[in-house]
């Protein structure tokens, strides 16, 4: 009887090992679930840091894309209003330029002599 009774002890003692391992397999486990959604949570947050901060930089640089828009298009309605108050003025100078002939013979020419 003897070794019954220690055969039992040794299965009761064996059980118990395997429920404390059990116990103790759980207890890693919800700590592991535990600090992973904690690094989920520190990661999700430091993406939406960025995001805020991209967005933030973007509308910025949207609204200086605005501005440069807004100045370059009164930069070129300005040019336009010169170049029509301008118009007349341009094509005065550039038919005197090609109507108005020179009929002298220049310098280094008059010392060429012809053979």
């Amino acid at each position: 009887m003897a070794s019954f009774q220690t055969l039992k002890k040794a299965e009761e003692e064996a059980f118990r090992l395997v429920e404390d391992a059990r116990k103790e397999r759980t207890r890693r486990m919800k700590a592991a679930k535990t600090e992973a959604k904690e690094e989920i949570e520190r990661y999700r947050s430091q993406q939406m840091e960025k995001l805020h901060s991209l967005k933030a930089s973007s509308e910025e640089k949207g609204s200086q894309l605005a501005d440069m828009e807004k100045k370059t298009n009164e930069k070129i309605e300005a040019l336009r209003e010169d170049s029509v108050s301008n118009r007349k003025a341009v094509i005065d100078l550039l038919t005197e330029a090609a109507l108005k002939v020179e009929t002298s013979v220049p310098v280094a020419r008059k010392g060429v002599r012809s053979n």
